[in-house]
């Protein structure tokens, strides 16, 4: 049994690299879609010069801004309760 291996997900933790690449960019891809509405974010990208959907790759992430806790706490005080992060309505959270 010491030389078994075990695998959380096989599919995934055996892809070749470009594959793995090619996963992690759509994933990305995915999850900028799911936030393109959202206020708070659609804000930090044009402070930065940026739109989401300029987010295509993971060597994009570089371009993005650091986001801080103080600044969500600003944002959640500033619209409460949530402040302008939610992706889903109010509804489908609580």
């Amino acid at each position: 049994m010491a030389n078994a291996t075990h695998f959380y997900d096989q599919a995934i933790e055996t892809l070749t690299r470009e594959k793995l690449r090619e996963l992690q960019n759509e994933r990305l891809r995915a999850l900028i879609a799911r936030i393109a509405s959202n206020q708070f974010y659609q804000e930090k990208a044009r402070d930065a010069g940026l739109e989401l959907s300029d987010i295509k790759s993971t060597e994009d992430l570089r371009t993005l801004p650091f986001t801080t806790k103080q600044e969500l706490v600003a944002d959640q005080l500033e619209h409460p309760p949530f402040g302008r992060l939610l992706i889903h309505p109010e509804w489908r959270v609580l």
